[in-house]
């Protein structure tokens, strides 16, 4: 499978899960330097899926990335740091979504 078929699989399972998990899916990822193909499609479904949910994730990314800097919560639909205090120093800062898989959202 290539990158945006890994994306497509994505997509479908998170369309399913609640908000809560999505913002647990998102943690996850805090902290964790690797890096892989499927790792990419991981996070850019898990943007994707905010941003099809309405989430205001302007915190953490915008267009095209993600940073997993901190660790987030939900209030209503805004993501908001869990702690602003507290900075995870071993991870990625931003993470920049491929653009193929930015460009063409799935419903």
């Amino acid at each position: 499978m290539n990158g945006h078929e890994i994306f497509e699989e994505y997509v479908k399972e998170f369309k399913v899960k609640s908000d809560q998990e999505i913002i647990e899916l998102f943690n996850r990822q805090v902290g964790i330097p690797g890096w892989c193909t499927s790792r990419a499609s991981h996070i850019a479904a898990i943007r994707h899926e905010m941003k099809r949910r309405g989430f205001d994730y302007s915190k953490v990314g915008g267009q095209g990335r993600l940073s997993f800097n901190r660790k987030i919560k939900l209030a209503g639909k805004k993501v908001l740091f869990v702690d602003p205090a507290v900075k995870n120093d071993n991870g990625p800062n931003v993470i920049v979504v491929k653009p193929y898989l930015d460009a063409n959202p799935i419903k």
